[in-house]
């Protein structure tokens, strides 16, 4: 209930970006129950936790102040899929000087289901934005923080060479949590890949 309270209370500080807590729940009960006790939720960061990186710029409970998010351009509208606008704007608002603060009282519940298919398909489009994020600034920390780099690249190829590992995977990631984050991983760098040939062509895969 005082979640646009929370937010405001830490802009009149001075010029920042404020992202709250953001509770992701997977039921109503689940829901009624952080609810009335929030300190049993599922939190990202601790609450002495006082400023972001823009790693963690998450738009699902964000705040900027109007004036600073026009001339910074807003959005770029050329993430057009899935993934990473929020953290590009994030970036752009650090590298402007603005600090993002964190406020764990500016709660919010975010409830959305999703299948497991569309999950890949997602990460697969979020490799995609990777690749469109990092052509645009050309900061190699952003390969760095979303896993652009050797060691995954040549897990990708691993299991790109041995299609009989992901058929395994996929019949495990009902019943294995580490199966599906491997697939799920296995997607975003399909995607990576996609873009390095698409969107970056020529480009050298490290």
């Amino acid at each position: 209930r005082r979640l646009l309270l929370e937010h405001a209370r830490l802009h009149r500080d001075g010029a920042c970006a404020v992202v709250g807590r953001e509770v992701q729940v997977d039921t109503l009960a689940e829901y009624e129950a952080v609810r009335d006790h929030p300190q049993k939720g599922r939190q990202l960061h601790p609450e002495t936790r006082k400023q972001l990186s823009w790693l963690y710029f998450l738009t699902g409970n964000a705040s900027v102040v109007r004036e600073t998010l026009v001339e910074l351009g807003g959005f770029d509208e050329a993430f057009t899929g899935y993934g990473h606008e929020d953290l590009e704007l994030g970036y752009r608002l650090r590298k402007h000087g603005v600090p993002i603060r964190y406020n764990p009282h500016a709660i919010n519940y975010h409830w959305h289901p999703v299948g497991f298919e569309e999950k890949c398909q997602k990460m697969r489009l979020a490799g995609l934005s990777t690749v469109r994020f990092y052509l645009k600034h050309r900061d190699f920390r952003i390969q760095l923080a979303l896993g652009w780099n050797p060691f995954s690249l040549a897990m990708h190829r691993l299991l790109y060479r041995y299609p009989i590992i992901v058929q395994l995977l996929h019949r495990m990631s009902t019943r294995s949590r580490l199966a599906s984050e491997l697939l799920l991983q296995y997607h975003y760098l399909c995607g990576l890949r996609e873009g390095m040939r698409t969107l970056a062509s020529p480009m050298v895969e490290a």
